[in-house]
């Protein structure tokens, strides 16, 4: 009998922390998506050149880049609970900046802000799940995150156009204190047990060839992906699709995400992980050629929802291509903060140099050239890590001596 309320009590806690996680990760889609619709408008706002742009949309980027490196540090220092608690907050405080930017200044210190929360709302909701689920059943426990909150992704791209609409001082401070209400069964939630080894042990990944081909891997994704953040919705406003269509097409990305990381983890399942990853990586850098020239603007909002909605389905595969390659845990001694850490990190600054980069191409050129280098740029890498396919798949871990 007791242990068999000891397992009902684990899964009521697990039930709760799946709850929490599906809500921190829904706050962390809202923040990742309600930006895109609003660049052409802060862009004409503030004047700002296709680089100003790309370098706006950067800056996101380089918060999740020092959230993901300061994250296992600061675990260490305020345990994860109220870490997890941090990111929400700063979350909300990101957003409502943004929202209430009178120059692009205070608009950089807004992205940065919610780069950051959010790279500490994945990190911080995934690993707390994995502590009360680190068994067989955790793959369907992130899943379930995962997929659950994907209403995040539907709801951000809504915002800018109802800011547009009603004013947005309305809009971002009810989006602030909607926000900062997901405290309060927070702050009731019993804190996940605190790991003993404070170490970093991520070094110890760099010593095989097949982590170091699965980064690159994700790197040249999250590369494609950033710079679609900056091109996609620059060139829906330049074939004249207000911020309504923008957004709609955003919310249609968002819908088809759901089933297309369905179906890349099937396909990844019976074709295996590496060539699904390749193949993603090659149709989601080769689409975007065609949108230029397209004279249809029905096909343009379908190809640019598919593209929207491939390469944020794309973490299914990335992820599954970076665990396959990484040593076990028990044998590394990596913890999953670590490998949160260093996920996130990967992914921030692959979309940085995306995002700088498609601006820059873009100021310099026009949409053609601009898609035409990321895809280049994409196709040499991942032509590059394809040995990691045999490695990954072998188990062999080569040491450089």
């Amino acid at each position: 009998m007791m242990v068999t309320e000891t397992e009902t009590s684990k899964q009521v806690l697990l039930r709760r922390v799946k709850a929490v996680g599906i809500a921190m990760m829904t706050v962390q889609g809202v923040g990742l998506t309600l930006f895109p619709p609003l660049l052409a408008y802060f862009s004409d706002l503030f004047h700002l050149s296709s680089t100003g742009s790309g370098i706006i949309v950067g800056f996101w980027m380089v918060g999740v880049v020092i959230g993901a490196a300061l994250a296992p540090l600061l675990v260490n220092i305020v345990t994860l609970k109220p870490l997890a608690m941090i990111a929400v907050t700063l979350s909300a405080v990101g957003m409502l900046i943004t929202g209430l930017s009178d120059s692009a200044v205070m608009l950089c210190v807004g992205r940065v802000i919610g780069g950051y929360a959010n790279a500490l709302l994945w990190i911080t909701s995934f690993t707390w799940v994995l502590r009360v689920n680190d068994g067989p059943g955790a793959p369907k426990a992130l899943a379930a995150v995962v997929g659950l909150s994907s209403i995040g992704n539907l709801l951000g791209p809504l915002v800018g156009p109802l800011g547009i609409r009603y004013g947005f001082d309305p809009v971002f401070f009810s989006l602030f204190g909607l926000t900062l209400l997901l405290l309060v069964p927070m702050s009731r939630m019993p804190a996940p047990y605190r790991l003993s080894n404070p170490g970093n042990h991520l070094p110890l990944l760099f010593r095989t060839r097949a982590i170091r081909s699965a980064v690159m891997a994700n790197l040249v994704l999250k590369l494609a992906q950033g710079s679609m953040v900056v091109l996609l919705p620059l060139l829906l406003t330049r074939q004249g699709f207000a911020s309504r269509g923008v957004a709609a097409t955003y919310v249609v990305g968002a819908v088809l995400t759901l089933p297309l990381s369905h179906l890349f983890g099937s396909l990844a399942g019976r074709f295996g992980t590496w060539p699904t990853l390749r193949v993603l990586v090659v149709v989601v850098v080769l689409i975007p050629l065609v949108l230029p020239v397209l004279g249809s603007d029905a096909l343009i909002f379908v190809l640019t929802a598919a593209v929207i909605a491939m390469t944020s389905g794309s973490p299914t595969v990335a992820n599954s291509a970076f665990s396959q390659a990484a040593p076990p845990n028990p044998a590394a001694g990596i913890r999953q903060i670590e490998l949160m850490s260093w996920s996130q990190l990967v992914s921030g600054s692959g979309q940085l140099v995306g995002a700088v980069l498609a601006g820059f191409l873009l100021n310099v050129g026009s949409f053609t050239l601009a898609f035409g280098i990321i895809a280049v740029t994409a196709l040499l890498v991942v032509a590059r890590t394809s040995t990691a396919a045999r490695a990954a798949r072998d188990g062999e871990l080569v040491s450089d001596g």
